[in-house]
This record gives structure tokens, C-alpha cells and sequence, in this order.
């Protein structure tokens, strides 16, 4: 398949609802109940209330640059979400499902200086630190930023 037949079947299977139904198998193999994957697949992406808690504070991640996002580190989101308490470090460790990190740009989007690229949510006092501030990487140029698919496996 060529990469527009690629991109063609993507939003055939967002259009259509089996990927949808793909990403409802998958959270029910990981023991998510009925009611809430219905829940989680019927809610406006933009207010998840109705699902998981809501976290006290967000502190919005702010641009230092203009140009174009060329990636975001997601090690760094990673490590910011686990030390928020969104991630385990042993397996008995419980989960805070009210915080966690919620990405505003994608590789290839225009940014200007001081516009939010990400809202972390969180329920104990935090200031973003320089490693989360340097996990965005901006170019002055689209023309530098590397595809998110790299080859189609036929």
C-alpha cells in the first residue's frame, strides 16, 4: 500500500467506527468494564468528567519559541505524568486517575511564543521544571520535521 492508500484507510476506519471498536477491545482486555469503554467512546474529548475524576489544579506548559513543534519528548511527558501519580512504579502502587498530561500540539503545528502546548493536571502544588519545559522542540521551518510514518510494511 502507498502511503495516501495508508492515509486513506486511517480515515476510512476513523469514519467508520472500527477503530473505534478496536481501541473498545482493547480497553476491555485490560479489564475496563462495559459501561465505562461506552462511556469513554461516547464523550466529548474535552470533558472527561463524566468518566475519570477531575484533577484540583492545571498548570499550562507555555512555548518560549514561534515556529513549528518537530516533536515532543515523551520520555519527559512520561516522567512528569508517573511523578504526578498517573504511572506505577510497582505493581501494588495505586493510580491517581484525575492527573496526567494533555498534549495541545503535534509535530508539524505552528506555535507561537507563550502559546500552550500542554495542560499537566495535577492535585498536589507543581511548577513545570526546565526538563518538562525542554521537552518541546520547535524549528523555524516544516521542512526539518521528520514523518510519523517512516515506511509502509506491505
Amino acid at each position: 500500500a502507498t502511503r495516501e492508500e495508508g492515509a486513506r484507510m486511517l480515515a476510512e476506519s476513523l469514519d467508520n467506527g472500527s477503530a473505534a471498536q478496536k481501541f473498545a477491545q482493547m480497553l476491555h482486555a485490560q479489564g475496563v468494564d462495559k459501561v465505562t469503554v461506552a462511556r469513554l467512546l461516547n464523550m466529548d474529548c474535552n470533558n472527561n468528567e463524566t468518566v475519570l475524576p477531575t484533577a484540583k489544579y492545571v498548570t499550562h506548559l507555555v512555548s518560549s519559541e514561534c515556529g513549528y513543534v518537530e516533536c515532543i519528548h515523551a520520555g519527559a511527558v512520561a516522567r512528569l505524568a508517573g511523578s504526578l501519580g498517573a504511572g506505577r512504579s510497582n505493581p501494588e502502587d495505586s493510580l491517581d486517575h484525575s492527573v496526567g498530561v494533555l498534549l495541545r500540539k503535534s509535530p508539524g503545528d505552528m506555535i507561537k511564543e507563550g502559546e500552550i502546548w500542554g495542560e499537566v493536571h495535577h492535585n498536589t502544588p507543581y511548577k513545570p521544571s526546565q526538563q518538562i519545559l525542554d521537552a518541546l522542540s520547535v524549528v523555524p521551518t516544516r521542512d526539518t520535521i521528520i514523518p510519523r510514518i517512516s515506511k509502509v510494511v506491505e
